[in-house]
């Protein structure tokens, strides 16, 4: 490279997400009955992989009084730093608590449900691109 330079190089984590999953899991109380997990479990079985070969969890970000907890369902399809699974689920369940709406975590990490909020907010309402002013503000809040 010119000046003694290295090219640049961006290392890339993809990571898809399934919102909607027929899995359910329990956390047992006693010999009869069980609960919902705590916020923040992960299931990571290799065996609950939809994809052989490529690293898979289940994230339950959020806890639920009432009702059976739905988790989501999390594919990483590409890694080139090599960065470890428990650190994407770290980060992944972190990102949960980081959406501006809601003080507790929600079911997707933030940057999904503003993604989700934005594409809908456009689609439904706007129907056009928006003005330059707005593209740095988070204006479908």
């Amino acid at each position: 490279a010119a000046g003694g330079k290295r090219p640049y190089k961006p290392a890339l984590v993809f990571v898809v997400a399934a919102k909607f999953t027929p899995m359910r899991f329990y956390a047992p109380v006693s010999d009869k009955s069980h609960k919902n997990p705590e916020a923040g479990t992960i299931v990571d079985a290799p065996s609950l992989g939809v994809v052989k070969d490529l690293p898979s969890f289940y994230l339950i970000s959020q806890a639920v009084s009432k009702g059976t907890v739905v988790p989501a369902h999390f594919t990483v399809l590409h890694d080139s730093p090599h960065v470890s699974v428990a650190a994407i689920e770290n980060l992944t369940y972190r990102l949960c608590y980081l959406y501006f709406n809601c003080v507790a975590g929600v079911r997707l990490p933030a940057p999904l449900q503003y993604a989700k909020k934005l594409a809908e907010f456009i689609g439904t309402s706007v129907r056009a691109e928006p003005h330059k002013r707005l593209r740095r503000s988070f204006f479908y809040l």
